[in-house]
């Protein structure tokens, strides 16, 4: 496959899905390496001096991979919602054959685009407004407490800040659930509409991707069992979708490349094929 020509949009989504994806792995062993950064039990105590620390010590670096991180992977999903769309579009044969099972494919395309643009530009900038606020604004001594000496502070801001961020921060929890859950209904459509018809897209690529939309479906599972045990259901669900997004869904966009890539061949061998037989008929 690697000396075949393949759909610039596969292997530019694939590019963009496997970069986005070594920048999260980056990102969540930067987060979950260090004890200090991990620390729950301070951060669910509203520790001041310990939420303070966490906002001072920002690393612009891992603030801007992640910004980076997140603008890839919106592109790799708009890029991909175009694709899906021309794979709906040559599956129904140009419009004429189970509309509703492809439009709904080319729908739920559209669809996790559109949640992955919305929700990481709402992200963007509460993180970036909260972070302002750390920097420039009053975070200590709001109120007079009484029992503080001279020196104490209340560090109020910060904790409010924090309950600030968490909540914001929240916008993100299920939105993974929501990608892989439309992601596996996407891949099932396709697989049914291989099996069902005569079809261009070779049936193989559509039960790899039936293989996927399985791991989508333990993704989401991991992602409702996170409320039972944060660590582990946390830690299974980031490397189920770290092998979807770097491994098995770039594959399977490049392998649907080829095929995209070879299509206009194929459609017009068929019309010259059928040109000729309107022309037998013709002459008969």
């Amino acid at each position: 496959m690697g000396m075949r020509r393949i759909d610039g949009s596969c292997f530019f989504a694939a590019i963009f899905f496997v970069v986005s994806g070594i920048f999260r792995t980056i990102l969540f062993g930067r987060r979950h390496g260090s004890h200090s950064e991990t620390n729950f039990g301070l951060m669910k105590a509203l520790d001041g001096e310990y939420i303070r620390n966490q906002w001072e010590d920002i690393d612009g670096v891992l603030h801007s991979l992640r910004i980076i991180q997140g603008i890839l992977h919106i592109l790799a999903w708009i890029i991909t919602a175009t694709v899906l769309f021309r794979a709906a579009w040559l599956q129904s044969s140009r419009g004429t054959h189970s509309m509703g099972l492809h439009c709904s494919v080319a729908f739920l395309g559209a669809t996790i685009a559109i949640v992955e643009l919305l929700v990481h530009m709402l992200t963007f900038g509460s993180m970036m407004a909260l972070q302002w606020m750390a920097s420039d604004f009053t975070m200590e001594n709001w109120y007079e407490i009484e029992g503080l000496g001279a020196d104490q502070q209340d560090l109020l801001g910060w904790k409010v800040l924090e309950v600030v961020s968490i909540a914001a921060h929240g916008m993100l929890l299920w939105v993974d659930t929501i990608e892989y859950f439309f992601l596996a209904t996407v891949l099932i459509l396709l697989f049914i509409s291989t099996k069902g018809q005569a079809s261009p897209l070779s049936t193989s690529w559509s039960c790899f991707g039936l293989g996927i939309a399985f791991f989508c479906i333990l993704d989401v599972a991991a992602e409702v069992l996170r409320f039972n045990n944060w660590r582990l259901f946390s830690q299974i669900c980031f490397w189920i979708s770290t092998a979807n997004r770097c491994i098995l869904f770039p594959n399977w966009l490049m392998w649907l490349g080829v095929q995209l890539a070879q299509a206009p061949t194929a459609m017009k061998q068929e019309i010259s094929i059928a040109q000729m037989e309107g022309d037998a008929a013709g002459h008969d």
